[in-house]
């Protein structure tokens, strides 16, 4: 169903003739991946879902950032959305240290509540990303 939602929405950008249309695209996969690796961490102790979601985070981790980088490398964009980017780029930052397991989360609940909150963060600098992108197409 992903890998279908994806072809077509690719496709209507296409059909759309805009450029930029590409990029709020881009934007909006990363935000849905913001979301996914936060279902991730979530569900990463489930019996029987701990191998197969531990195989699926760092894939998704690698297209955020790939997708990060190349829409920082977007010719002409205005300096709001290059600092927007640098906003996410730094979030995304927090983000992925507050997944990986420290000594100052001492419990499992605790751990969780700070890794959904950086990652309601990180979604909200996103969406932003995503409705600056999408001001270029209009």
């Amino acid at each position: 169903l992903l890998e279908a939602t994806d072809s077509l929405t690719g496709l209507a950008a296409n059909l759309a003739g805009i450029p930029e249309a590409h990029y709020v695209n881009m934007a909006g996969r990363n935000r849905m991946l913001s979301q996914r690796i936060s279902k991730f961490f979530l569900f990463r102790e489930w019996a029987n879902l701990d191998e197969r979601i531990a195989a699926l985070i760092p894939p998704s981790c690698f297209e955020f950032e790939s997708n990060l980088q190349d829409l920082g490398k977007t010719e002409n964009i205005p300096p709001e959305v290059t600092a927007q980017l640098r906003v996410v780029a730094s979030q995304w930052q927090k983000f992925i240290r507050t997944l990986s397991p420290d000594l100052s989360h001492p419990t499992r609940t605790q751990h969780a509540r700070l890794a959904m909150a950086e990652g309601d963060r990180l979604l909200r600098s996103v969406d932003t990303t995503v409705k600056l992108f999408e001001r270029l197409t209009k």
